[in-house]
């Protein structure tokens, strides 16, 4: 029987100040992506774990709440494809039912922590509808669950997101970037930006296959084994190291959820 069942919900808020507050204290993210083991991640220093989707997340809530872990929990939304557009309002109602259904079933599970809308879904960040059902889904979480901010995973920021974000999805709580190669200069990026609002790194990693050199009939040149771990520790320290300033939100080192490259969690705000 699930936990939620059992205990009230724990209040997360993205604090004015800089950072989350969980239950009323400040919380920082020491984390995961993925489905690696629960009992690991504790045992590493870890104290959450993202997903991408919803299958099996009443378990997944179960088992972190046993072991003192929270959830951010990823609902999956459609890129634009040949079955599903933004610009159709009955395939946004069905996504949107969609999404109310599973927050109603989980929300007041005491081991959640965030809800993510979405994993790199947005293309090239110029389509409007989809920015605009970001927002209306940001605040149907909202409204069905006020307990718990929303966020949607980027793939990389850049001008063209931020000004969809910032221009039709006032509601979403912060935005996630997932960023491999690009994580040492991503504070840069976002001052040149200008961005303003809250930023989490949804994902981080070693410098991708599509980051590095290669050879001559094509194959990527992968870093050795003591070049990437030189590069997370150097990234991870620029990027997200917690400092007086207050902007840091959460740092979240994982292992692979998908086989095109592996995951890594972190986060600024």
């Amino acid at each position: 029987m699930s936990a939620a069942l059992h205990a009230a919900p724990v209040k997360v808020e993205v604090v004015p100040e800089g950072g989350l507050k969980r239950g009323g204290e400040p919380y920082f993210i020491h984390g995961a992506g993925g489905d690696g083991p629960l009992k690991l991640l504790r045992a590493r220093g870890g104290n959450s774990v993202r997903t991408w989707g919803h299958e099996g997340l009443g378990a997944k809530l179960d088992e972190a709440n046993a072991l003192g872990l929270t959830v951010a929990a990823g609902i999956w939304l459609e890129p634009e494809c040949s079955w599903f557009s933004y610009s159709w309002p009955e395939h946004c109602d069905r996504q949107a039912a969609r999404v109310k259904q599973i927050v109603t079933e989980h929300k007041d599970h005491p081991a959640l922590l965030l809800w993510g809308l979405g994993n790199e879904m947005e293309g090239d960040g110029g389509n409007a509808a989809l920015w605009k059902q970001v927002n209306r889904l940001a605040k149907l979480v909202h409204e069905t669950d006020p307990a718990h901010p929303t966020f949607t995973a980027l793939a990389g920021i850049s001008d063209l997101k931020a000004k969809g974000l910032n221009e039709h999805a006032p509601d979403l709580d912060f935005v996630g970037i997932n960023t491999y190669g690009a994580l040492p200069g991503l504070r840069e990026t976002l001052a040149k930006l200008g961005w303003k609002r809250p930023w989490l790194v949804t994902e981080y990693g070693p410098r991708g296959f599509w980051e590095v050199g290669k050879t001559s009939w094509g194959a990527p040149l992968e870093d050795t084994s003591t070049q990437k771990a030189e590069f997370l520790k150097m990234a991870a320290t620029k990027a997200l190291a917690r400092e007086p300033r207050g902007d840091v939100l959460v740092d979240m080192p994982s292992s692979g959820a998908k086989n095109r490259r592996p995951v890594r969690r972190g986060s600024g705000c």
